[in-house]
């Protein structure tokens, strides 16, 4: 799963957010799926809660995750891509800039 460097110039939980996003960037773990627990997380990688809710929360920032109170934190279902215009010149079309 990936070990915190102690000694790193990037913080614990930057590290933590790192290692999550690249399980669900492989596809380790899925669409949908939730991830493990704070608490599970703060023993894997033995940090605080603090730590791994700060994780979390930078996931949740970048769009990656889901949190549900009281249920965890779930790997964001991505919509498919859906396209306005056939190409970036005529989404604009008719539109002033102002």
């Amino acid at each position: 799963m990936g070990v915190i460097d102690r000694f790193s110039q990037v913080p614990a939980y930057r590290q933590i957010a790192d290692l999550l996003r690249g399980r669900i960037s492989t596809g380790e773990v899925k669409p949908g799926e939730k991830l493990p627990s704070e608490r599970e997380l703060c023993e894997r990688y033995d940090v605080d809660r603090g730590v791994v809710r700060r994780a979390l929360a930078l996931l949740q920032v970048w769009g990656l995750v889901v949190t549900e109170h009281g249920r965890g934190a779930f790997v964001r279902v991505q919509p498919p891509l859906r396209r306005v215009a056939r190409n970036r010149v005529e989404a604009t079309k008719g539109r002033r800039w102002r």
